[in-house]
């Protein structure tokens, strides 16, 4: 893919000073939050589907920056008329943030990679792989409602991705351009310091140059443990 390693590269030897600079400091705040998204996969002209995606996140920040890093993964069988195709997805985030005005407003600009391994019958079992890439920005914030709860959003934007298919048994590739948004929003409560709950809706739509759009939505739900 065009342009890929150099954008990984550089993206990680911003976060490997990112993470200097905050190991330097006399205060870090870490958090770990297991999470899960029900997801619903909408294709044009195909029969949807939804699944359980599980993950993690691990995050950490120092003043008014924070770096983060989230994973999910779950099972699909999305199709048409003609046959069924199972598909194992995987999305993975990294990302920059820097507060604004804290908890209300921050920053962010990160990388998405999400992988495909799918699987379906055309003449004979047939397997292919896609991935999609690119970097991105974002904002994010809470708002305080009453006593320990609290009101959270998250909307990024990748204005330019790649994909990349490949037909594991014709060996050929094709890439597309697309663009994708990302929008998020829920309630949470904070048990104590330590430990927070919450519920939301998050909502991705990926807009493809050449082919149908789609989209996945569905209610999340996570488990932030602070250190």
């Amino acid at each position: 893919m065009k342009y890929k390693w150099i954008a990984i590269l550089i993206m990680m030897t911003f976060c490997v000073y990112a993470i200097n600079v905050l190991e330097a400091a006399s205060e870090i705040n870490w958090n770990v939050s297991p999470r899960l998204w029900y997801a619903n996969w909408n294709i044009e002209d195909w029969t949807n589907d939804s699944t359980l995606m599980g993950g993690i996140g691990i995050s950490m920040s120092f003043y008014k920056f924070g770096f983060g890093l989230s994973f999910l993964a779950g099972d699909f069988d999305l199709g048409d008329d003609e046959y069924t195709t199972s598909i194992n997805r995987t999305d993975t985030d990294l990302y920059l943030s820097f507060k604004i005005a804290e908890p209300y407003f921050s920053l962010s600009v990160g990388h998405k990679l999400i992988n495909y391994e799918l699987k379906y019958e055309l003449y004979y079992d047939e397997k292919a792989k896609l991935e999609l890439t690119g970097f991105g920005l974002g904002c994010a914030g809470a708002i305080p409602i009453v006593g320990n709860s609290y009101f959270y959003y998250i909307a990024s934007i990748i204005p330019s991705m790649e994909a990349v298919i490949e037909y594991e048994d014709y060996g050929e590739k094709f890439e597309q351009d697309l663009s994708s948004y990302n929008i998020e929003f829920g309630a949470g409560y904070s048990i104590n310091e330590k430990v927070s709950i919450s519920l939301g809706w998050k909502y991705q739509q990926f807009d493809w140059d050449e082919g149908d759009d789609d989209s996945v939505s569905g209610i999340t739900t996570m488990v932030i443990f602070n250190f």
